[in-house]
């Protein structure tokens, strides 16, 4: 199962579904309230409504258990649901997620303005989410469609207590990147690894928030679990 992050689809996942669907079903989901295809309210990231929905996609699929692969808001998800149900899920493999650590406020402030700044804004936006490095053009395009049509939550994503981080007894696998201008990747690596100690954690140098080309990684990750 794949979760995008916000302000995102599960077109995100286009370049990498050829390679995991070789060895596993893989369904990409549109989170509600974001810009996908997905009906209904947004759902908040700070109580059980996310959790919930998963919980019924789940059962609406056909899926006992399920291996969750997530990004941004979307690894955020997978945690909260894994701490609520770890009975249904095989393993996690989370690529920069919230709700290890408060999320930068920093980012809100430089975001906010440029959203009012038409295509250069929403090109810089990008540019800050991946961290200085190339952004790929769909990528801009998207970007600058949903800066024109779509207005994101402001809420935060809720962090997850230590009791909650220790019911994830099943495998977790971790990447963040050290210029992520969105979360603490390094004070959520250190979390992870000291309540969660099967975890793999990747902490990569000169990445932003965007976490690229780790799709084989994953698969040998997920056909582990």
């Amino acid at each position: 199962l794949l979760l995008h992050g916000s302000a995102a689809n599960s077109a995100t996942w286009l370049g990498d579904i050829p390679v995991w669907a070789g060895a596993f079903r893989v369904v990409a989901a549109d989170i509600p309230g974001h810009p996908g295809l997905s009906e209904g309210p947004p759902l908040a990231p700070s109580g059980p409504d996310m959790a919930d929905w998963l919980h019924g996609l789940l059962d609406e699929i056909g899926a006992e258990t399920v291996r969750i692969v997530g990004m941004s808001l979307g690894a955020w998800a997978a945690l909260d649901y894994a701490t609520r149900h770890p009975d249904r899920v095989r393993g996690l493999s989370l690529l920069a997620p919230s709700g290890l650590a408060p999320v930068k406020g920093s980012f809100v402030l430089k975001a906010l303005p440029l959203s009012l700044l038409g295509t250069w804004g929403a090109d810089r936006t990008q540019r800050l989410v991946f961290g200085g490095r190339e952004v790929p053009a769909p990528v801009l395009e998207f970007g600058r469609l949903t800066a024109r049509h779509y207005r994101p939550r402001l809420e935060r994503p809720r962090v997850l207590s230590d009791t909650e981080l220790g019911r994830l007894q099943m495998p977790v696998q971790f990447f963040a990147g050290t210029r992520d201008a969105l979360m603490r990747a390094s004070e959520s690596a250190r979390r992870l690894e000291s309540l969660v100690p099967q975890a793999e954690v990747h902490l990569l140098p000169g990445e932003g928030h965007a976490i690229l080309g780790r799709a084989e990684q994953i698969l040998s990750f997920l056909k582990a679990c």
